[in-house]
């Protein structure tokens, strides 16, 4: 059972966007493989000093075809990608950019057009993902034209779900850095797309990466042409829609702009571990792949080992969360870690992101975010807000890669307890 990511040196005069190879007959040992690419058309010229990079995942005898992409920068690539008939034997993966686009983002829209194959494909071969792909771009007020297709309020535009790589590459490739007025930006319009007019499928992870500089109308009231927020959308109603549609926001604050606005850290802090995803504070544009990367890999494992709880609890007849007086002791846990274990699973964390904050770190901070109704009732109470707005800029990322434990056994359960 494997994935194959070859990763050779290429020296192709012209490059392919695209070939589909038929495997049916494919011996996939590596001496034989090298020699069944080198001899397909436009591919002769193909260099293999690499070595293969191999993954645990669905039996390649399912596949009918694999897909080769090309991409011609200063260290080109191949990507040989198993693209799966049977979807159910993949976990499922809805992936949204929610970018801010005004001028000052130029750096981090480049990267995200640089790299979203890569970070596409690197979470399809290590996680055997079946991922779809999801656009946010808003700006200001009067920045695009009412006029065209899936815009909102002149501030905001999406692309929905798609699974076609060569679609979600054009999508990104779009975003041109323009456009803003006042200091702030239409986050909860961007916010609302996310949250509503995506098809999210129910039983898929989903990940929302919010990427911006600059705050939401009416948090930091400087420089605001609109200091009661956005003219149709509520931040705070729209965050709540997170919580509840179980999207894990993962929210990028670009430094050094984002800490001039300490109430948009306090939000992003607050979403970010209310939904269970992180607050990541980057000031290097080039750590943005790794950091999504990982964190998509790390809600991925966490769903795919609640997955195996569940299935696990379904099969034991004296168990149910309906029962007030089970006794959920150490050797109840140790009993679902042991069958846990025979899944060979794994978990994925993504260290170096801010995870210093927590409910009880928070304090008063947390409550008044927590209680608020909306953004008027949040701002009415905002100086009672305690919570860290320190500067914590991450300068390098790792995903670290373990067995469960019996700690991920029992976070599992605080769920339900």
């Amino acid at each position: 059972c494997i994935h194959l990511s070859l990763m050779p040196s290429i020296t192709l005069q012209t490059i392919t966007k695209e070939i589909i190879v038929d495997i049916d007959n494919l011996d996939i040992t590596l001496s034989e493989f090298k020699d069944y690419i080198s001899n397909l058309e436009n591919c002769k010229d193909i260099n293999f000093e690499e070595s293969v990079f191999v993954y645990d995942g669905i039996n390649i005898e399912d596949k009918e075809n694999i897909r080769i992409y090309f991409e011609n920068d200063d260290e080109p690539y191949v990507f040989v990608t198993p693209f799966f008939e049977d979807q159910n034997s993949s976990v499922l993966l809805d992936l949204v950019f929610l970018i801010d686009t005004t001028g000052s983002m130029g750096s981090y829209i480049k990267q995200a057009q640089q790299n979203i194959i890569n970070i596409v494909t690197e979470i399809v071969l290590s996680e055997g993902a079946d991922v779809r792909f999801a656009l946010v771009e808003y700006k200001d007020y009067n920045n695009f034209s009412s006029e065209d297709d899936n815009v909102i309020d002149t501030c905001a535009h999406y692309w929905n779900f798609t699974s076609d790589l060569e679609t979600m590459k054009k999508s990104v490739n779009t975003l041109i850095p323009n456009g803003g007025n006042d200091a702030p930006e239409a986050v909860a319009t961007g916010l609302y797309i996310a949250m509503s007019k995506l098809d999210y499928r129910p039983e898929a992870t989903k990940v929302c990466s919010i990427i911006l500089d600059a705050p939401p109308h009416g948090t930091d009231i400087t420089q605001d042409n609109y200091p009661n927020g956005d003219e149709n959308y509520d931040l705070i109603k729209e965050s709540k829609k997170a919580i509840s549609n179980d999207i894990k926001m993962f929210c990028v604050g670009c430094e050094n702009s984002i800490n001039n606005y300490p109430n948009c850290i306090k939000w992003l802090r607050w979403l970010s571990l209310k939904t269970g995803g992180k607050y990541i504070p980057l000031k290097d544009s080039k750590l943005l792949t790794t950091a999504i990367i990982g964190g998509c890999r790390e809600e991925l494992t966490k769903d795919k080992l609640h997955r195996t709880i569940r299935e696990i609890l379904l099969k034991n007849e004296d168990f149910s969360f309906d029962d007030d007086s089970f006794d959920y002791n150490e050797e109840f846990f140790l009993g679902i870690l042991e069958q846990v274990q025979k899944k060979n699973l794994k978990m994925v964390k993504l260290v170096g992101s801010d995870d210093g904050d927590s409910p009880a770190l928070i304090g008063k901070g947390y409550d008044v975010l927590e209680k608020a109704k909306n953004l008027k009732n949040l701002r009415e109470n905002l100086s009672k807000c305690n919570m860290t707005t320190k500067k914590s800029t991450i300068s390098t990322f790792e995903t670290q890669v373990s067995n469960v434990t019996i700690d991920a056994i029992k976070d599992y359960f605080k769920c339900y307890l």
